[in-house]
């Protein structure tokens, strides 16, 4: 599987951490971490996949 699981796992931390800094710079947002979503990406990228 490579490095391409824990790519998207830290992607997805960068994008929450992203969104924290709206409300300083930007309005106001409501950010709550969600596991499922990445999880279910890293699925969809790797099932096809045969080591």
């Amino acid at each position: 599987w490579g490095c391409v699981p824990s790519k998207t796992m830290i992607r997805a931390g960068n994008l929450l951490a992203e969104a924290r800094r709206v409300n300083g710079m930007a309005g106001s947002a409501t950010v709550r971490p969600d596991w499922a979503p990445v999880a279910r990406r890293v699925r969809e990228m790797t099932s096809d996949w045969d080591d």
